[in-house]
């Protein structure tokens, strides 16, 4: 397919987890045999006004081409961004005819920012094609079409913005995302949370029944300059048998704690720990220790990984209010007012841009002062400085109450690190990243700063478990690869949706037939953001939760005990395991007598 990607930040000035994403598709995109032309922000003199191409430049490529938008405003991406400007951009001559010669099968819109500027480029083609404009020499027969139809658009929704948009940008969000719905040929968001909210929000727009598109949920995938590094050798290093599953235990009861979300529960042993603590270390240690932190800073970043081993507390989150990266500065401040700090080893490490803002000065002043010895980086990290960072990382803490994502969630986890992320599904890391399968920590991040500290001075006590969580993370993390991702992307397959309709409506037929009233039978097709059986296994216990189901029938494979048995070595299973052991309602399972007999001959050999 030929594929055009509109997308407010891209490669130029990256500042954000949206930018990498957006290149992280367009790569996986590229590579697995489409071609993809980007239009795409810049902050302000950053290339000519025509942009620039991607091969010369990328290895592996970004993009057949990549046109940069300069932009007068850079670094924000709420309603006071330059999307006026970046639409405005998009309806230049030169985009529009680079856009015609290349003859896109659809265009592919990332966020609420990119509505505008494909109604100004749809407007710009339809001008540049009306006119007979003849300039790409041959009069290419790929462009030739988008006279007669605009080329569809495909809503790659990042993040709703609408759920943390202040009341002074609300009504403007608002009505760029509802539009988005309304336009799109397909919506895709990155996490069931989402896909509820808007269900709920945006009803007319969503809804199949008036005629919306189909609305997906779409995992991201660890990119593929993370994924090619290496893991640490301390995670590569395999524990002795028996001990993640002990380990895992103890943190299942941490994380239950912790996710009380009535703020009743507390850390028992931490508040114990607490109450026993002693003053703070003398002045004279701290800035020795201090001292050492910026000596070792003037090491490169991975030479500092490598002497210092795992004893960061980290948080690499975009500095701003949305993030909320306050809530991890005051449970710092909690822990330094304890002397937990030094008692457990470890260094509060904060990374991401941002910090130039009033928030972020203000924030900086505060961690600065409270742990003198504190690490900061201040600049957006490449792949190595950041695998380098979390390699040596103990602990990371992602403490916004909502995130679509939480890229940086799963980036730790691809060198080991643990996280610890608010819980209830608000975060869409946790869609990959299971709590229950201690693949992730969860708690309700919306607590005093004293009850937060409390749960990370439980965690940190237990090392042997954060390296457990932190193995489990890293398996999982590096299974969905961005060819994955890129291949769900394009594989909405209306033959194979069509097939299950005609499927379900058969179904359907057979039970009327059977005596049953065809008014109280509903039938839903639900896509699975994964094709493994965990993944479908949880959309359909979901489902079957959202809808108040009291029973879930389903058939069985009929697995031999060979198999069955080497499915569960490997923690894969099936999916009618996956929902009997999940779902919250009864489950029936259905054998087939062809399948009992064929799995009675399997396990027999």
């Amino acid at each position: 397919m030929r594929l055009v990607l509109l997308s407010i930040e891209f490669n130029a000035g990256t500042f954000s987890g949206n930018g990498v994403y957006a290149c992280s598709q367009a790569r996986a995109l590229t590579q697995l045999g489409h071609e993809v032309l980007v239009v795409a922000g810049a902050p302000p003199c950053h290339a000519p006004a025509a942009g620039s191409t991607g091969p010369g430049h990328e290895a592996p490529p970004l993009a057949a081409q990549i046109l940069h938008i300069e932009l007068p405003t850079w670094g924000r991406l709420d309603a006071a961004c330059a999307w006026r400007d970046f639409a405005a951009g998009a309806c230049r001559p030169d985009v529009a005819a680079a856009v015609a010669a290349f003859g896109p099968t659809a265009i592919l819109g990332v966020d609420w920012h990119s509505v505008a500027a494909y109604d100004a480029l749809v407007e710009a083609l339809a001008r540049h094609n009306g006119s007979g404009s003849s300039s790409s020499g041959s009069g290419s027969s790929a462009g030739s079409g988008i006279a007669a139809a605009a080329p569809p658009y495909v809503f790659l929704n990042y993040r709703v913005y609408h759920r943390t948009a202040s009341a002074d940008e609300l009504a403007v969000i608002e009505a760029q995302e509802e539009r988005a719905l309304r336009l799109s040929a397909a919506s895709l968001v990155l996490c069931r949370a989402d896909a509820d909210y808007l269900r709920r929000h945006f009803a007319a727009a969503t809804d199949p029944a008036t005629g919306a598109a189909p609305l997906h949920v779409l995992l991201p995938a660890l990119r593929a300059d993370m994924d090619a590094l290496p893991p640490p050798p301390d995670v590569v290093a395999q524990p002795a048998a028996g001990q993640d599953a002990e380990c895992c235990g103890k943190h299942a009861g941490v994380a239950v704690l912790a996710v009380d979300c009535t703020g009743a529960a507390t850390a028992t042993a931490a508040a114990t720990a607490h109450d026993q603590q002693t003053a703070q270390a003398p002045q004279q240690q701290q800035a020795q220790q201090a001292g050492q932190v910026v000596q070792a800073l003037t090491l490169p970043i991975s030479q500092q990984a490598q002497q210092a081993g795992r004893r960061f507390l980290t948080c690499c989150v975009r500095i701003s209010p949305e993030k909320e990266p306050h809530r991890f500065v005051e449970a710092v401040e909690e822990l330094q007012r304890r002397g937990s700090l030094q008692r457990l080893g470890v260094t509060p490490l904060m990374a991401g841009a941002g910090w130039a803002s009033e928030y972020g000065a203000a924030l900086r002043e505060r961690l600065e002062a409270a742990v003198p010895q504190c690490v900061i980086h201040d600049s957006f990290l490449g792949p190595a400085e950041l695998a380098a960072v979390y390699a040596a990382t103990v602990l990371n803490v992602h403490p916004p109450t909502y995130d679509a994502y939480g890229m940086t969630v799963v980036e730790a986890a691809s060198q080991g690190a643990p996280t610890l992320v608010q819980g209830g599904g608000h975060v869409g890391a946790t869609d990959l990243l299971c709590a229950d399968s201690g693949e992730v920590l969860c708690c309700d991040m919306d607590q005093p700063a004293d009850k937060l500290a409390d749960i990370l001075e439980a965690l940190l006590a237990d090392r042997a478990g954060l390296a457990a969580v932190g193995r489990k993370a890293m398996a999982k993390a590096r299974s969905w690869t961005e060819h994955d991702n890129a291949g769900a992307l394009t594989e909405a397959d209306p033959k194979e949706l069509e097939s299950s309709k005609e499927l379900l409506h058969a179904s359907k037929e057979r039970l009327v037939s059977l005596g049953v009233n065809g008014s109280k039978i509903d039938t839903s097709i639900v896509v699975a953001s994964a094709g493994d059986s965990r993944s479908i296994g949880r959309e359909i216990s979901n489902y079957a939760e959202d809808c108040g189901c009291e029973t879930v029938v389903m058939g069985s494979r009929g697995l031999g005990i060979t198999k069955r048995a080497l499915f569960n070595l490997l923690a894969v299973g099936s999916v009618s395991d996956y929902v009997v052991h999940h779902s919250k309602c009864n489950v029936v399972i259905h054998k087939d007598p062809s399948a009992v007999k064929a799995a009675a001959g399997s396990s027999s050999e």
